[in-house]
């Protein structure tokens, strides 16, 4: 039977697995018991505490993922995620509990975003987070100037699309719609998607679930998609339109052929006039030719 007990200590390193540089405080407190190299790390438990000065991430093809999740109109003002600097420490706190690292806190401050996250990630490989990507309020008003722009030339396009019926209200859902989608910012006016990155390390998924802002009531994202509920909400919309443009084309289908039908009895029936009175002048015209 084994045992191990804490340790704290500085390091000095110039890499770690190729992706962090920089200079590493660690500290760690952990235990385990066991015989058996399952029970040792099942039995593993503790907390490591790391600052890293001056850090930088070189070529952390997870965190490309994280880019490509986004809407295209963020993406366009993100750098690199897998090539960063750090401005101010990197720093983390986990706790190992269970069999899994329970990453209460990851923060990585660059000079235009910051990264933070949180979840777990068992010993086998598998990982369950949640990555805030914090646009500074710089970059954040000059998001949310472009999105105020296409708003605006989508609304140009919807108003020169002509038509009333159904095709106006499909046109008044739509700018409604418009009107209300849009990017939230949070109490510091800064634009933060939440990423869902979840699955084995080798086959990660990543995943947009929401924003923080006033109208997320959630900072971890389960119930902060504001952009899936308005687009839930367009779609139901566009669908009841739908609904009822097939019912008035149904109606208008049923009052068509009702037309046909009558128009084409009214036309048999002038017709079998005709043939009447045809039949009729042939007779007329037969009986004088005998009477000659």
């Amino acid at each position: 039977r084994s045992s191990l007990r804490s340790r704290s200590g500085v390091l000095k390193f110039k890499k770690m697995d190729n992706i962090l540089y920089g200079r590493l405080d660690l500290k760690t407190q952990m235990s385990t018991s066991g015989i058996t190299q399952n029970q040792l790390k099942k039995n593993l438990s503790g907390n490591i505490i790391t600052l890293v000065r001056n850090g930088k991430i070189k070529n952390a093809k997870i965190l490309d993922g994280v880019k490509s999740s986004m809407p295209k109109i963020l993406q366009s003002f993100l750098p690199n995620l897998s090539n960063l600097r750090a401005r101010g420490l990197i720093n983390s706190r986990i706790r190992i509990k269970d069999g899994k690292l329970l990453v209460e806190k990851l923060e990585i401050p660059t000079r235009k975003i910051s990264l933070n996250g949180r979840g777990t990630i068992s010993l086998d490989n598998k990982m369950d987070m949640k990555m805030d990507v914090i646009f500074d309020r710089r970059l954040s008003r000059r998001i949310l100037r472009k999105q105020k722009g296409l708003k605006k030339a989508l609304g140009g396009v919807l108003d020169r699309v002509g038509g009333g019926g159904i095709m106006g209200q499909l046109k008044n859902q739509a700018k409604g719609v418009v009107g209300k989608v849009g990017i939230p910012t949070d109490k510091k006016r800064r634009v933060v998607p939440i990423i869902s990155i979840h699955g084995p390390t080798s086959q990660l998924k990543y995943a947009l679930v929401g924003f923080k802002g006033k109208e997320s009531k959630s900072s971890s994202g389960k119930s902060g998609n504001i952009g899936k509920s308005l687009a839930d909400n367009a779609k139901k919309q566009a669908e009841a339109l739908k609904k009822q443009a097939l019912q008035k084309a149904e109606a208008l289908k049923k009052q068509a052929l009702q037309k046909a039908n009558a128009a084409k009895k009214e036309a048999l029936k002038r017709a079998q006039a005709e043939k009447r009175k045809a039949m009729k002048r042939l007779q007329e015209e037969k009986r004088k030719a005998l009477q000659k």
